[in-house]
């Protein structure tokens, strides 16, 4: 077997031999390039299912305001779209974790793994609404659809004043404590301590805030593994400029056997700098349990 840097686009001769151990070196430096660019991919996906989660609570009270609706057919029309955005969210959800537990042994090694598992398994002992939203999940994908109740809530903010008060409309998504206690499918030990009318929203809130902490935990104490793997293909493309000279697009490491290319990997960074803006655009979620959006007028 030969190793070669080598430009795969038509015109283009120059090689440049490097050694087996280097090759598998870029081997699995791209390999766990692409873990951390999965795990943060992953995370959005799930960030992007609850933003749409909040999106459609919010046009739910924007409908009843502007359109009312019918007592019955606009109570099926909310809970058919509030219903499908919460599955979206869950689904997420739930392939973010198996994800992580496939692959983060992995990506970050034994005993990393064992820390962030044990970090994972305190959140979800001390927050009551995270472990509602994880056995919800799997309530919704075997029994029914998560959303038994909807309520809106029209109000005046001023009550002492409420002839010239601003006029707020809201609306909960709410599941019913007893009826998923009677259910046998459902895991009982998350209902203890929660109310009798539990807040789907501020649920999955918390279950958000729970993920976000989750992937910035696994990226603070293990991204020097990923700025690791990428100086190995940095090198590499910075040996065959020098050596070799002329643009790099098309550089590939290749594996050969007998003049018949076995494999090859191209050591483009350009999806990882994707990564790394990505990751810039998270945002802070520590408190999104707390946190909504009105649209309150603000008077100066």
């Amino acid at each position: 077997m030969k190793y070669w840097l080598r430009i795969l686009v038509l015109g283009h001769s120059e090689n440049l031999e490097i050694t087996e151990s280097a090759f598998r070196n870029i081997v699995s430096s791209r390999q766990n390039l692409s873990l951390f660019s999965s795990f943060t991919e992953n995370y959005r996906v799930t960030l992007d299912s609850y933003r749409r989660v909040e999106i459609n609570q919010y046009e739910l009270a924007l409908d009843h305001v502007l359109f009312g609706y019918s007592p019955y057919k606009g109570f099926l029309d909310a809970k058919v779209t509030l219903s499908s955005a919460v599955m979206g969210y869950l689904t997420a959800a739930r392939y973010f974790h198996d994800w992580a537990d496939k692959n983060l042994k992995i990506m970050i090694g034994d005993q990393s793994f064992q820390d962030f598992d044990k970090s994972r398994s305190d959140f979800y002992d001390s927050n009551p609404e995270y472990q509602f939203i994880e056995a919800l999940r799997n309530y919704v994908q075997h029994r029914s659809l998560p959303i038994e109740a909807i309520k809106y809530h029209n109000f005046v903010e001023d009550r002492k004043n409420h002839e010239n008060s601003d006029i707020a409309t809201a609306s909960s998504l709410y599941s019913d404590r007893e009826k998923l206690r009677e259910d046998k499918k459902f895991k009982k030990t998350v209902l203890s301590g929660m109310p009798e009318k539990i807040n789907i929203i501020q649920c999955v809130r918390c279950h958000m805030s729970g993920i976000w902490k989750i992937h910035d935990l696994v990226i603070s104490r293990n991204g020097k593994r990923a700025d690791e793997a990428r100086k190995v293909i940095e090198t590499h493309r910075d040996r065959f400029s020098a050596e070799v000279g002329g643009n790099l697009i098309g550089l590939h490491a290749v594996s050969e056997k007998d003049g018949t290319i076995v494999d090859q990997l191209p050591l483009l960074l350009d999806w990882d700098d994707a990564r790394r803006d990505a990751l810039k655009q998270t945002g802070n979620l520590t408190n999104l349990s707390r946190r909504y959006v009105t649209g309150k007028i603000q008077r100066t």
